[in-house]
């Protein structure tokens, strides 16, 4: 029963029946801030039960459920990118799902926007994380109060299970809608079938891997998962192909890897080629420090 008083509401009756069972278990999907009751009466066909003896009430609480997306939008990967806008405001809260319609790596490319930066002690007042997956159990590819983005513009994620999420949450104070120099977030979402190497697993198969941020200032975490177990060869280059370095790693265990890229490199155009078990895939990331 959940509820007030007179106004109770019976959520579930668990009968025992006459399956002479010493206990009986139920499984409640409960809301957070909800009171709950539970009545347990003794009963017989022959009339009132007697002599029953005492019983023993057992509660536990498994792992809460991620909480369910704001909005959740399906990229329709036959129709081409579809473009977003979202100004933020303060205390706000939002969680969004973007879900390719085939199943493919959907990508997630930011046009313009920013977040109000910590100046004080580093990362950022508004703090916006995003997951390849369809909650916050999925690999995390991007998170603000660490990766301190000057600007959103240019950043690029690829989620590699056909699903992104994205949560947001903003502190009291600046905001895009209560400040003139906090720009609206635009960004275009698409299917990425496109950005596939094959599988080092097996043949004829494809797979992503993702990179972030991009651009960035020195630092850049890979999404390697579908090459866990895998030799892999990271080359950096130049736009004429020049290998400006190489990161080698041998049977890769974790399926995220952080490069850092020299410090000699100076901001521009770079290209990450990814090798595995003869297969390349290379793409484009723009270091900006």
């Amino acid at each position: 029963l959940s509820g007030e008083c007179p106004d109770l509401t019976n959520i579930e009756c668990v009968d025992d029946g006459f399956t002479g069972s010493d206990s009986e278990s139920y499984t409640l999907s409960s809301v957070e801030g909800t009171t709950y009751y539970i009545y347990v009466a003794y009963w017989s066909s022959f009339g009132d039960a007697e002599d029953t003896g005492d019983y023993n009430l057992t509660i536990s609480c498994g792992d809460p459920l991620p909480p369910a997306p704001d909005e959740v939008n399906s990229i329709d990967c036959a129709s081409g990118p579809e473009s977003f806008s979202y100004c933020y405001d303060s205390n706000d809260l939002f969680n969004w799902l973007f879900s390719s319609s085939d199943g493919s790596a959907v990508t997630l490319s930011f046009t313009s926007g920013n977040l109000e930066l910590n100046t004080f002690s580093g990362g950022t007042y508004d703090d916006l994380l995003i997951y390849d997956g369809s909650d916050e159990n999925g690999v995390l590819l991007f998170d603000s109060d660490i990766d301190e983005p000057a600007t959103l513009a240019g950043l690029e994620f690829t989620g590699s299970s056909g699903n992104l999420y994205v949560t947001f949450d903003s502190d009291f104070s600046v905001s895009c809608q209560s400040s003139g120099f906090l720009e609206s977030w635009n960004f275009d979402v698409s299917c990425s079938s496109e950005q596939t190497a094959a599988n080092p697993t097996g043949i004829g198969e494809t797979i992503n891997w993702g990179m972030s941020p991009n651009p960035s200032n020195g630092f850049v975490d890979l999404n390697l998962k579908d090459f866990v177990n895998s030799d892999v060869t990271i080359h950096v280059t130049d736009f004429t192909g020049k290998v400006l370095a190489t990161y080698n790693v041998e049977s890769l265990q974790n399926s995220k890897y952080r490069m850092r890229l020299n410090g000699q490199l100076s901001s521009g155009l770079y290209f990450i080629r990814l090798e595995s078990n003869g297969h390349v895939s290379t793409k484009q990331l723009v270091l900006d420090r």
